[in-house]
């Protein structure tokens, strides 16, 4: 008793469990302080729906609502606006007129009802919280606790004063948990840095006001947040869209880019027709979504869905529903815990028995002593500030070489990848459309140039200066406030590689050859056509035409050729025809350029007509001037960093939503497919070296996953020939992704990464052991679903911090193999002391 009220008096123990008591309780007080902070937006919630009374949205739309929301492609304008308690007015026609939008009484009524126009932010874990689960959480943490624990307990049994080495043991614990904290809280601020420099651009909506007992539609510019259902917005090239709206009104040829939503590299082209029952609403064409981009025309729509309602909010809601995969080092320690646990508890009891049953008579409290020390000689308490360390080493490195790394335990993860899926746009390649070839006839034949010196040098060649004229005259891309080409990616590449061969006095040339007429690019016709005055030539037009390539060719009747024309015989034909298809099955997409001169026309001409038949000048017997090749290029490095992931046995597999002919042409280009690989393959492996999301959609198994005999057996063997032998997914879903990284993962035994950039990448970058974000063009969605995020876009940084995770596995590796052999020789005298030899080591030497 004396010992314990010893103990209890020391100032070093007071003092120890002060603070131990102090951090349990401030961590309660914090816990109950999220609690109540979660509960606050409950509260909000219901003070709205106090302020509306008796109305919900139930109440306010009846079914109207569900049906708009999950099928607006089918309805027309009008009666969607009826659905929604809005008036579209005249806007489908491109007027408004009085009535037109939500009044400013039920535009605040909708905002109470559906909320802000947000994403639920995932729920941020309270940073004093964090630090108590790294110093506190962990089955390696809980064995070093109770080691103090019992060290605690031995001090008040044979020494009241050995106090120090539990303290000790507790700083080294506390510590370790503070790095970790500490770097995974850097992380984070950083993360929070570059969330905040992203802009928020107000939007342009109608609404309509009672003035002197009429109503009177006003153009309001508000931030994005306040939009809501009902809402008849107006877009333009460059704008976000900020909610998911269906097209009331558009300029023919109108484009948006849905690349981040579903992977597909080129622009989709958008109208206001009436989509069928069958069409789903992701793939309508009346429709544009939340977090994609206008690229070309201008539009006109009724908001249906807001936040959480949206197509990207149920994306990111399947993406917090999904549990994070836990890390290697996360298994692998817990796996070496249970093993030290067992073996130290085995040694513990055999050197209690053996000293019981020695000869040699020895004090219960020298053998209690004894045993203890047998067992914490097991313990290898220097693991922990070890592992520590090597991670943030490894972390401080992977930050200069702008990998930023929010969960530290993902480097010594991402050293064990086995598996590399990878998203193709903006991961493996630019994700920005470029000119890479041009075709053009000069000297009787015909030449293909690709991009690099030839592009800079080939205004000798009239054939290409021509081609060039072309696609600056035929182009609808124009310069921003920053003087920064804009528009639809096509055009922009165009424009560029254009003014490349044709040289920096471009913008004279187009106002020298002003534009008095154009036919829009449509689906129908696949063609755009312009004509322009000629300053110099009073009376005389130039018509540019520039489209698919057999609806242009179609129409040309000769061929340019140096600073003539020569006849469009079935031999050149055929020799355009070789060049196209060379082009187009290495993936490029292909435009064809023609032109026709027209002369003796009277300078005020009005050019009339929509179609060759309609037009009041002549549509047959153009000069085809050339072809131009454009692409999605793969980044720098990329094939380089493949090849090196090969022979570090890591598989890369492509997973896009792309058409299957450009991932494979690009996953040849990169090293991923070898050139000719298919067709020396026997069918029977052929057929699973890339696959379709159409193949996929009929072995998705129930609840996504593989465990619990939730696939049949066809379903099992489908999937085990698709992860052995699939280089490339294309046109896959994002359930589709996660589904893939879950096959390989359950099926394949892989450890998998993920990398991409979209929004649909999210949920297989959650759901693999290490998903890796792009930090400029990422989405917010997927930068919040990645354990990495890349800050300068580089694929080949994602091979640099592989490298890092192996160099900082092998260290975890050696520490480990260091530490259990330095076990030996401290439980060896504890036995020898049944021999009779004296006391070599306490408890307090072995910790």
């Amino acid at each position: 008793m004396s010992k314990l009220k010893h103990l209890a008096t020391s100032d070093t123990a007071v003092c120890a469990e002060f603070v131990f008591l102090a951090l349990v309780a401030f961590g309660f007080h914090r816990y109950f302080q999220q609690q109540k902070a979660a509960s606050s937006i409950l509260a909000k919630k219901a003070l709205a729906q106090s302020q509306l009374g008796s109305k919900t949205k139930d109440v306010v739309f009846g079914k109207c609502l569900s049906e708009a929301q999950s099928r607006p492609h089918v309805f027309g304008a009008e009666e969607l606006a009826g659905m929604l308690n809005t008036d579209v007015g005249a806007a489908a026609g491109g007027h408004h007129k009085e009535g037109a939008g939500l009044s400013m009484d039920r535009a605040a009524e909708h905002l109470l009802l559906f909320g802000k126009n947000q994403l639920t932010p995932g729920v941020k874990e309270d940073i004093f919280l964090m630090l108590l689960k790294q110093v506190f959480g962990g089955l390696f943490n809980i064995m070093l606790w109770i080691c103090v624990a019992c060290e605690l307990t031995l001090a008040v049994i044979f020494d009241g004063d050995d106090t120090l080495t539990p303290l000790i043991l507790s700083m080294v614990i506390v510590a370790s948990g503070t790095l970790q904290w500490w770097t995974e809280l850097q992380a984070e601020s950083m993360m929070e840095s570059l969330q905040n420099m992203q802009r928020t651009e107000l939007v342009c909506v109608f609404r309509n006001t009672f003035q002197g007992g009429k109503k009177v539609v006003q153009e309001q510019w508000i931030e994005p947040g306040d939009l809501v259902p009902g809402e008849l917005v107006v877009l333009e090239a460059g704008d976000k869209i900020p909610a998911d709206i269906r097209i009331t009104f558009c300029t023919e040829g109108a484009e948006v880019d849905n690349a981040a939503l579903t992977g597909e590299s080129l622009p989709e082209a958008r109208t206001v027709e009436v989509e069928g029952e069958g069409v789903a609403v992701h793939e309508a064409h009346n429709v544009c979504f939340f977090g994609t981009t206008v690229l070309k025309g201008k539009m006109k729509g009724i908001v249906f869905a807001t936040g959480d309602d949206t197509f990207l909010g149920q994306i990111n809601e399947t993406m917090t529903q999904c549990a994070r995969t836990r890390s290697t080092l996360e298994t692998q320690i817990e796996h070496f815990v249970h093993v030290i646990a067992y073996v130290a508890m085995a040694v513990g009891v055999l050197s209690l028995v053996a000293n019981l049953m020695s000869p040699v008579q020895r004090p219960i409290d020298l053998i209690l002593e004894n045993a203890a020390t047998a067992f914490f000689a097991q313990v290898p308490e220097g693991l922990l500030p070890t592992v520590t360390i090597s991670l943030m080493i490894a972390s401080t490195r992977m930050v200069r070489r702008k990998v930023l790394v929010r969960k530290i335990d993902a480097i010594e993860t991402l050293g064990c990848v086995s598996v590399l899926c990878s998203d193709k746009t903006g991961t493996l390649t630019s994700g920005c459309m470029t000119a890479t070839d041009i075709v053009t006839h000069a000297d009787g034949m015909f030449a293909c140039r690709t991009t690099g010196i030839e592009w800079a040098t080939p205004v000798r060649n009239p054939c290409a200066l021509s081609l060039a004229q072309c696609g600056i005259l035929n182009n609808s891309s124009k310069p921003n406030r920053e003087g920064i080409m804009a528009g639809s990616p096509t055009e922009v590449a165009i424009m560029e590689a254009c003014t490349r061969v044709f040289g920096d006095d471009r913008m004279q040339y187009q106002e020298q050859n002003p534009q008095v007429f154009e036919i829009p690019f449509n689906s129908e016709t696949k063609w755009m056509l312009t004509i322009h005055a000629d300053d110099l030539q009073p009376g005389a037009f130039r018509m540019v035409l520039k489209g698919a390539p057999e609806r242009v060719l179609a129409m040309c009747t000769r061929v340019l050729n140096e600073s003539s024309t020569v006849e469009l015989s079935d031999q050149r034909r055929g020799e355009i025809n070789t060049h196209l298809h060379k082009l187009m099955s290495g993936g490029r997409r292909v435009l064809c350029f023609a032109e026709m001169r027209l002369d003796g026309y009277a300078d005020d001409f009005v050019f009339e007509g929509s179609s060759p038949e309609k037009c009041n000048f002549p549509m047959a017997g153009f000069t085809w001037v050339g072809l131009i090749g454009l692409e999605d290029p793969p980044k720098e490095g990329v094939k380089d960093a493949i090849a090196v992931l090969d022979d570090a046995s890591c598989k890369t597999v492509m997973v896009t939503g792309d058409h299957p002919t450009t991932a494979q042409a690009i996953a040849t280009r990169i090293g991923i497919l070898r050139e000719n690989e298919l067709a020396n393959l026997p069918e029977e492996i052929r057929e699973y070296t890339v696959v379709t999301g159409h193949q996929l959609a009929a072995y998705v198994p129930e609840g996504d996953g593989f465990e619990n005999g939730a696939c049949s057996e066809e379903q099992m063997e489908f999937w085990r020939k698709t992860v052995q032998h699939a280089r490339v997914f294309a046109r896959v879903s994002p359930v589709h992704k996660r589904v893939i990284v879950r096959a390989y993962q359950q099926i394949g035994g892989a450890i998998v990464a993920m990398t991409g950039d979209g929004v649909n990448d999210a949920p297989a970058l959650k759901a693999a052991e290490v998903g890796v974000a792009m930090g400029i063009r990422g989405t917010e969605v997927a930068k919040e679903a990645a354990d990495i995020v890349l800050l300068d876009d580089k694929f080949t940084s994602v091979v640099e911090a592989m490298g890092q995770g192996r160099l900082c596995s092998e260290n975890l590796k050696k520490s480990i193999m260091y530490t259990l052999c330095s076990k030996i020789p401290q439980v060896m005298p504890t036995f020898a002391e049944l021999l009779g030899v004296p006391t070599a080591l306490t408890v307090t030497q072995v910790l």
